[in-house]
């Protein structure tokens, strides 16, 4: 029996489309010939799903020192003198590596071989060196999910990629971003993320109507709606944008959005933008944000159309899948993996990303051309069917697995 950690870096306190593709392999992964263990570094909602398929380990990684934040009278005063802040936070660096980092380090090698782990698989990005160090110095395999398009890579996370035993990229948007960082793509391998067509069917549990009451909505006027975790990236405003395009034709048109908002300052300060554009263009009535939500599928099923309107950074998109796996369409930006995951007009729509006319636009379109949505809606059930079923993807993370501990 191989063990395998697993190793899930979300820490900003949502819970998104990394930690259920995760979720999936563990349940999916073949039993007879590997045993998994999650590692997260942050308590969050999934937490007890995960318990049920593997055992679990939590671990507080969110724990620092920020002169700015437990000292902001020194900040305030050392900010006027350049060269003493300069001193503070080489000091901050310094007593954060040797109270926290330094023993997160040291409690990792432990884990390791204690549980005498085979092989190790960051979920979300190779972004932390010390777990790939600690890993060399065991000589366990260390594999990372790349599950992102980012903007910015910082210089030592560019280097350290290319020592893992292998990058598994969801995506050839993934890939061709880190190219564009000057990244050696060398130990990159392909795999997409799949989803488990019978755990999403049994996670239906109230029907279209009922769900749509809760929103105060009826089957005679359109639903349409936003899954993501309230970001500036994710785009939330285009789609409030297009509302106000549509509003006089149709005044009855609703639009929900479901996800959490991180603690992060950044994300308080755009939902709070968020909330401004909802007032000033009078949308209150007709736009619902829902906030973290445990039925995603049963929304999701009330949904006449699925809005994806990401800016950026899409690595491969789950809930594209849960939409198009349930038989309805989705306009999504033609950014990041979204092309390799629908076909334009087929199994479901693409638009230039923040551009609130063309979203509006298919919108109306769909609304006012209901036999175009069905059709496209079954496409799309027979695509996920035919190329994103979980067993495939879990079959040849398998095979990379036992390829990398067969080198070992």
């Amino acid at each position: 029996m191989l063990n395998i950690l697993y190793i899930e870096l979300n820490t900003d306190g949502t819970v998104g489309g990394s930690h259920f593709c995760l979720l999936d392999i563990v349940r999916t992964l073949d039993r007879t010939k590997f045993n998994p263990l999650v590692l997260f570094y942050q308590h969050n909602d999934l937490i007890p799903a995960f318990e049920t398929a593997c055992d679990v380990i939590e671990r507080d990684r969110t724990r620092n020192w920020i002169i700015k934040r437990d000292l902001p009278r020194l900040n305030d005063i050392s900010s006027r003198v350049p060269f003493f802040l300069v001193l503070l936070l080489l000091f901050q660096k310094a007593y954060n590596f040797l109270r926290y980092r330094l023993p997160d380090f040291i409690d990792i090698v432990h884990l390791l071989f204690r549980h005498k782990i085979h092989l190790v698989n960051i979920n979300n990005a190779p972004l932390f060196p010390d777990l790939l160090l600690a890993c060399k110095l065991l000589n366990v395999r260390c594999v990372s999910h790349f599950r992102g398009t980012p903007d910015h890579i910082p210089f030592i996370h560019r280097k350290v990629m290319r020592f893992h035993d292998a990058v598994i990229s969801i995506s050839e948007a993934v890939t061709s971003n880190a190219r564009k960082h000057k990244i050696n793509t060398r130990n990159f391998v392909l795999i997409h993320d799949g989803i488990d067509i019978a755990a999403v069917q049994r996670k239906r549990k109230r029907d279209p109507v009922s769900v749509r009451k809760e929103f105060d909505q009826g089957a005679e006027h359109p639903l349409i709606g936003v899954i993501n975790n309230i970001k500036d990236w994710k785009g939330q405003h285009v789609a409030i944008e297009a509302m106000n395009v549509l509003k006089k034709t149709y005044p009855e048109l609703k639009c929900v959005f479901v996800g959490n908002i991180s603690h992060l300052e950044e994300d308080q300060t755009y939902y709070r933008y968020l909330q401004g554009l909802v007032a000033k263009y009078d949308l209150a009535k007709v736009t619902i944000f829902a906030g973290y939500r445990t039925d995603v599928i049963d929304v999701l099923g009330a949904l006449d159309i699925l809005l994806h309107v990401s800016l950026s950074r899409e690595g491969f998109p789950r809930v594209i899948l849960e939409i198009m796996l349930l038989g309805k369409p989705l306009i999504g930006s033609n950014v990041g993996a979204t092309p390799e995951m629908i076909q334009d007009g087929v199994s479901g729509f693409l638009v230039p990303a923040n551009n609130p006319e063309a979203l509006a636009e298919r919108i109306e379109y769909l609304i006012t051309h209901q036999e175009v949505a069905r059709d496209v809606g079954v496409e799309a059930t027979k695509r996920v069917r035919e190329h994103f079923n979980i067993a495939a993807n879990v079959k040849k993370t398998e095979e990379l697995y036992l390829k990398l501990l067969a080198t070992k």
